[in-house]
Parts: structure tokens; sequence; C-alpha cells
């Protein structure tokens, strides 16, 4: 997908923005959750709404704040966190799910070594408005808690780290995104939308690829970065990595990142005890080396 669209492009390269935006803090916008403040019953609209779509519904509590009508309850043996509008619609469901109920590609995701120090205490389905479906996973890992976010096809998301207090709560997909994402990519699906202190990152999937696309805090589009198998790099490419310095190195993923400006691929791997990642154009030229 190269776009046509006349957006600005900034010289900052793309893997430096998504480079930590896949670990993020709980007192951040993107996280910053209205508390629930009381226990109420709400207007029939929500009554309505919720009895047509939990009719089996038990042990049912609601709470408020200031936007949501939000019910803890029980159904068929699962735990529901449910959020609905003052009009009654609904915006998020979080459903407990068991380790059996996993799909999959979750389960063998969570065996690489990136994931095996968490301790995996919960697990959840989230179901939001204008999303795809996700798995959230709650963890421990150095006694500090993080929820690990995944698609149901085993592409990790994001992880945030928070107190115990933290909930997932409704995200808007501002229309300028979505009308930019629409028009770009073949049949997308949203997985998730988050902020950081640079901007927007979207998680969609395209024809099954997950992709991060990346917007400023003007909605504008920055890159797009995905995964891509070795076997896929083009040969000029591949070689020149090899023929390099840190051609012995073991890469450990590549990724192609798109801009307005180029096409590039971008190969992770440990050097001398630090990450790093190797950027290089289509044409096999190394433009730079990061090392963190």
């Amino acid at each position: 997908m190269r776009t046509k669209k006349n957006l600005l492009f900034f010289t900052l390269p793309c893997f430096v923005l998504l480079l930590f935006s896949c670990t993020i803090d709980s007192d951040n916008k993107s996280t910053n959750e209205p508390e629930i403040t009381s226990r109420i019953t709400p207007n029939e609209e929500v009554l309505r709404a919720f009895d047509t779509k939990y009719p089996y519904a038990k042990d049912i509590v609601w709470s408020n704040n200031e936007t949501y009508y939000v019910a803890d309850f029980t159904e068929l043996s699962k735990t529901i966190n449910a959020w609905f509008e003052p009009s009654g619609e609904w915006v998020l469901s979080k459903v407990s799910v068991t380790a059996e109920e996993l799909h999959k590609e979750v389960s063998i995701a969570l065996k690489e070594d990136s994931f095996t120090e968490y301790e995996i205490e919960s697990r959840s389905l989230l179901k939001r408005k204008d999303f795809e479906d996700i798995y959230v996973l709650e963890a421990e890992k150095n006694n500090r808690s993080y929820n690990l976010y995944f698609s149901t096809g085993g592409d990790f998301i994001k992880t945030i780290a928070h107190d115990y207090n933290f909930v997932d709560s409704p995200v808007s997909i501002p229309a300028a995104i979505t009308d930019f994402v629409t028009s770009s990519f073949n049949n997308p699906a949203f997985l998730d939308l988050w902020y950081d202190s640079l901007g927007m990152k979207v998680g969609i999937s395209e024809s099954g690829t997950y992709k991060i696309v990346a917007f400023d805090s003007t909605s504008l589009w920055i890159c797009t970065i995905w995964n891509v198998e070795e076997t896929n790099v083009p040969i000029v490419v591949m070689d020149s990595f090899k023929n390099s310095k840190y051609g012995s190195k073991n890469v450990q993923s590549t990724k192609i990142k798109e801009n307005n400006e180029e096409v590039a691929y971008l190969f992770y791997f440990s050097n001398e005890g630090k990450q790093s990642i190797a950027t290089l154009t289509e044409t096999g030229r190394f433009k730079s080396i990061l090392s963190y």
C-alpha cells in the first residue's frame, strides 16, 4: 500500500516512533479511565438494551461515571463487564475466558521468549463497538501488573503497565483516522487504538496481516509498519544485510516500514548486549543502525 494522499512526512524514522509504542503506562491519555463513581439503577433504554443483549445475566451490579453505565455480572458461567451509553447503545464488553478457550495462535505466541517471564493471572475477550475482538491477559512480572493484548490470530498488539485499579474502557476512532485507513488499505479490520507522546497508533488487520499505522497529534499519517518473513525480503536487501558486519547476527524479526517517501526493511537483532535495528532501503542500501 503506497498511499497517494498528499500527507505530511516527518524525517524522524518511523521505527523510533514505534519502538516504545507497544509498552504503555496507565497514566497517559490512552488509559486515563474515568472513575466509577456510584452504584445506581440505569434508565429504561439501558435496561432494555441490556436485557436484550444478556437475557441470562445474573448477579448484576450497575455503576456509572460521567459518560457510561457499567454492568458487572455473570452469564452462563462467564464473568462479564459491559458498558452502555445513556441512549442504550452497547459499546464494550469484557468476557472472562479460560486458558483452554484461548485461540491456539495466542497460546503459541505466549511461549515466545518475550512473554515467558510473565505470570498470567486471568484472561478475557475484549469486545468493542467498531473493533474486532482481541484478548486481554492480565499478568505480573517483577511485582508489577501488566495487561498483554493479542489479536485472536496471535498477533501481539501492546502491553500496558498499570496498577490494580486499571480498567479497559471504550475508545472511539476519530473520523479522519477511519477515512484514511478505510481508503488506504484493503478491507481493514480495526483491532486497537492507543496514544503516546508522539500521537496515535492504530492496530489493524489487512488480509490477515497485522499492521501498526502511526499518526501524529493532528491525525496526519506518519508511517505503517508490519512483520515480514525473511523469505519474503527482496534478495538484494537480504544479501546486503548478510554481507555486512551484522550478517552473522541472529535476526529476531524483520519488518517493513512504509511512509510517503519510501519503503524500507528493518532487521531486529542483538548486538554486543544491546537490541539493534538496521534499516535498509528497497535497493539494499544501509540507512541507519539504532541500538538501545
